[in-house]
């Protein structure tokens, strides 16, 4: 047998929610650590306050954990078969099409396998 005959995709996307979930929420923690720790790099205090005036920090840094844990979640999810991650990955992949350009194709290929899984039952 080939490997494209063994491939499903819908275990594909499963497996790159968790992956790409996974990173995003090291990359969270790695970011809250270095923005909030007491860390010889951490930037100028003047610099982070003049981030958390701008609002950057507190609508960033929550909305990168909010998401890497729910790819995490819908991942594991599809791979059980759960129709709500179904739902729950439909809408995680909106909204990757506009982290391009990594997250544009995830979200072109993960709202292809969904919704052509949802057509056929």
């Amino acid at each position: 047998m080939h490997l494209y005959q063994e491939l499903d995709p819908l275990k594909v996307v499963s497996y790159l929610y968790i992956i790409f979930g996974a990173f995003g929420v090291l990359s969270s923690a790695a970011l809250t650590i270095l923005l909030y720790g007491q860390l010889p790099w951490s930037p100028d205090p003047q610099m982070l306050e003049l981030l958390h005036q701008s609002g950057i920090i507190l609508m960033i840094l929550p909305l990168l954990w909010i998401t890497s844990a729910a790819s995490v979640v819908v991942g594991f999810g599809l791979l059980q078969g759960k129709m709500w991650a179904h739902k729950a990955g439909i809408i995680l992949s909106i909204i990757s099409l506009f982290s391009f350009p990594i997250g544009t194709a995830m979200g072109v290929f993960t709202l292809w396998v969904l919704m052509r899984k949802h057509q056929h039952g």
